[in-house]
């Protein structure tokens, strides 16, 4: 395994012997995936995948937006988390206009 900066975090990647073990023993490794996520709901699976989409748009805008959109983002943010907070209390003060 080696490792390289990116965008000011550590990324490790496989060695060219390690992507040959894989290769070789891609049967073996899926089973052990699939054991591991049989074990998590799909909802959560799709929920985490959607945080990762949003943290990519988030450093999209914090890397290249102008003031104002950066303004506009730091908003949303806030208001995602107070309504992520509502709903974990029971509350949804969402109307269906609010929601794409």
């Amino acid at each position: 395994m080696r490792s390289e900066e990116q965008e000011g975090r550590r990324v490790f990647k496989l060695t060219d012997e390690g992507q040959a073990y894989v290769a070789a023993h891609k049967d073996e490794l899926s089973g052990v995936w699939k054991s591991v996520s049989d074990t998590v709901d799909s909802s959560q699976m799709e929920l985490q995948d959607l945080f990762h989409q949003v943290g990519k748009a988030v450093r999209t805008v914090a890397q290249e937006g102008t003031a104002g959109q950066l303004a506009a983002a730091r908003e949303l943010l806030s208001t995602t988390r107070r309504q992520l907070y509502l709903i974990l209390a029971g509350e949804d003060n969402t109307s269906d206009t609010d929601r794409p």
